[in-house]
């Protein structure tokens, strides 16, 4: 019975400190677990930044990638293709007008894609940031940069696909598409150091191959402009 005795103590001696030791951690005073989770920040943020370096020294790109690109890239070539087929067969002309506003259509949304990117390399600079409540300016800014180019195409495929459609409003969506392009290559150069290696190579290689899908469209739209008919507006009241 001695014997027991001893180890029943021993057994509730470890208890005890055991509960000590927890009761320690939890008295510890706002100060020393303020510090402990600064330092969790400093290294979560110090590995972030870690990351991104390394990442931006990959100047291969990926196949999933290039693969992305053409099943994104595919639709917008079928759809073009078919509005130039529509444009000059006359059994189809009846689908000219169709095919023609779905490739813009296509288009705008690629594009707002494009831009909508952004907003995660926004995120990633606010997680690289001391602050973990308020975001950087730097990270503000250019999720505001990649928010206006999606605005400015919305407002100009609305205006292509329900305001009145002739020759001049097709060179003038075409332009605004073009200066669409221009402005989300411009926050694209914003990333150089945010990214991987290869992301501003892929981007100009993906800009070039979406341009080239897109050219049968945009001369139908203007050499066969006075053949599409434009389509009701269902938000216009009057």
């Amino acid at each position: 019975m001695q014997k027991f005795s001893k180890l029943d103590k021993k057994l509730l001696s470890q208890i005890e400190q055991e509960k000590l030791a927890k009761t320690e951690e939890l008295l510890k005073s706002p100060a020393e677990q303020e510090e402990f989770t600064q330092q969790q920040l400093e290294s979560h943020i110090a590995n972030r930044i870690k990351f991104i370096e390394e990442l931006s020294k990959e100047e291969v790109i990926p196949a999933q990638n290039i693969q992305v690109a053409i099943a994104s890239l595919a639709p917008l070539a079928f759809l073009s293709i078919g509005c130039l087929a529509t444009a000059y067969l006359p059994e189809y002309e009846q689908y000219l007008s169709s095919t023609y506003f779905s490739s813009m259509k296509y288009a705008a949304i690629n594009l707002c894609f494009q831009s909508g990117i952004h907003w995660g390399f926004a995120m990633s600079m606010h997680e690289q940031q001391m602050d973990s409540i308020n975001s950087s300016k730097e990270a503000r800014i250019h999720f505001l940069l990649g928010t206006i180019p999606i605005i400015g195409i919305m407002l100009l495929i609305q205006s292509t696909l329900y305001d009145e459609f002739d020759q001049q409003t097709a060179i003038l969506s075409t332009i605004g598409l073009f200066i669409a392009q221009i402005a989300i290559l411009g926050v694209d150069l914003r990333v150089k150091r945010q990214g991987p290696g290869w992301f501003l190579r892929y981007k100009l290689l993906y800009s070039i191959s979406f341009n080239l899908c897109l050219l049968p469209t945009i001369y139908v739209g203007i050499q066969r402009a006075h053949l599409i008919k434009q389509k009701p507006n269902p938000y216009r009241l009057f």
